[in-house]
């Protein structure tokens, strides 16, 4: 089995040659929020990698300290419901 990958914006969708990173990967795990805070490259990425017929997960960076409704809510409108 090709390993399953975890990228977030500090992979630069500029940078990557989506293609060929395709298939070399099984799957790939999207980061798409931390806090509050949308990742800035998390529809690029899911667009690039769906369009590859890429299985994408996506996950949440908590932060302790802030609001779990608000992060919460700040996936959700990342991701969509």
């Amino acid at each position: 089995m090709k390993p399953i990958i975890d990228i977030s914006y500090y992979q630069a969708p500029a940078a990557i040659d989506y293609s060929a990173l395709a298939s070399q990967i099984s799957g790939v795990i999207l980061r798409a929020c931390y806090g509050t805070w949308k990742d800035t490259a998390f529809e690029r990425h899911y667009a690039e990698f769906t369009a590859r017929g890429i299985p994408v997960g996506a996950y949440h960076y908590l932060i302790g300290s802030l609001g779990m409704a608000e992060q919460a809510a700040a996936f959700d409108a990342a991701v969509g419901a």
